[in-house]
């Protein structure tokens, strides 16, 4: 719910806005390469694992964006190589579960 002078309007959350998790992840990616300096990329199979765990219902996205942007930071800053793994992806996904 968001309030501007006075009017308010509903804000759909993320979990109502499925759609909007891949291109975000995108976003997060190169923005944590334009603050770290880091260009971090994510493979097929680590994305669609991702994808398929972050637009289910599993995933409660509590924090809205900032949960997808801190979980994309935690994934980029885990690749050392500079590219996201399924590995990586999967203990994400455990964490987000916990």
């Amino acid at each position: 719910m968001a309030r501007l002078n006075l009017w308010i309007f509903r804000l759909p959350g993320l979990k109502e806005r499925r759609e909007d998790i891949a291109p975000n992840l995108d976003y997060e990616l190169v923005r944590h390469g334009e603050t770290s300096g880091d260009v971090v990329t994510i493979n097929k199979e680590a994305r669609e694992r991702y994808l398929a765990f972050a637009t289910s219902a599993d995933a409660l996205w509590l924090a809205e964006f900032r949960d997808l942007g801190a979980s994309v930071t935690r994934m980029a800053t885990l690749a050392l190589s500079g590219r996201i793994s399924e590995a990586i992806v999967m203990e994400e996904i455990e964490r987000l579960k916990g």
